[in-house]
């Protein structure tokens, strides 16, 4: 199940679960973790810039949903966290 589903329907479950990533697959070469972007049209300069400065002004506001969801975050490296979600 892709992490952010995965993530909210655990914290809605009766018990403990712990979500486990899937690791990469050297054989498929599919990622399993990945960025969540946006884009926009090449030509729209502007609205690049102002949805660039809304994502830094709301960052800790877009934390505290991912959080609050259970989205499973990646490191700097692009590699999964294993967490337990607590009902």
């Amino acid at each position: 199940m892709w992490g952010p589903m995965a993530g909210y329907f655990a914290k809605n479950e009766q018990v403990a679960l712990t979500i486990v990533p899937l690791e990469e697959s050297e054989q498929d070469k599919l990622p399993f973790a990945f960025s969540i972007s946006l884009a926009v049209r090449k030509s729209d300069e502007l609205l690049r810039q102002r949805l660039n400065a809304a994502l830094v002004r709301k960052r800790d506001t877009i934390r505290i949903l991912l959080d609050e969801y259970q989205v499973p975050l990646t490191d700097s490296l692009q590699k999964s966290l294993p967490f337990t979600v607590e009902n």
